[in-house]
């Protein structure tokens, strides 16, 4: 609201609508980062490379990049899960359904952010 209020420039009109993906991109990570940073507060690394060609040989590195974001996939996972039981449950769906919902909604966005993450990098 700041911004928009402040800002002589005001953006486009439809500027409005990226406030809410925004915000859910920011604030879902954002526990399982705090609880990781605790967990991994004396390792001496950026959890980053560098973006020399030499870095960008060992993209092949699929365990190197695990061990940095999997936190990531298993909370995604976990959220995935979480939500899908949730509309599953007020959907009224029996019991049965709410398990496969759980499932695919620990599955699809775990596998979403291993592939963008971890493979793709």
């Amino acid at each position: 609201m700041y911004n928009y209020t402040r800002n002589p420039d005001r953006g486009p009109s439809n500027s409005w609508f990226w406030i809410v993906p925004g915000l859910l991109f920011y604030n879902i990570p954002l526990p399982m980062i705090h609880l990781w940073s605790l967990i991994t507060v004396f390792q001496d690394g950026w959890g980053t490379s560098m973006r020399s060609s030499s870095e960008l040989s060992k993209r092949g590195q699929a365990w190197k990049r695990w061990n940095d974001l999997g936190f990531f996939v298993v909370w995604m996972g976990i959220v995935g899960g979480t939500a899908a039981r949730m509309a599953a449950h007020m959907a009224g769906w029996d019991d049965w359904s709410i398990y496969q919902a759980i499932a695919w909604g620990i599955v699809v966005p775990s596998a979403v952010s291993f592939y963008g993450l971890v493979i793709r990098g």
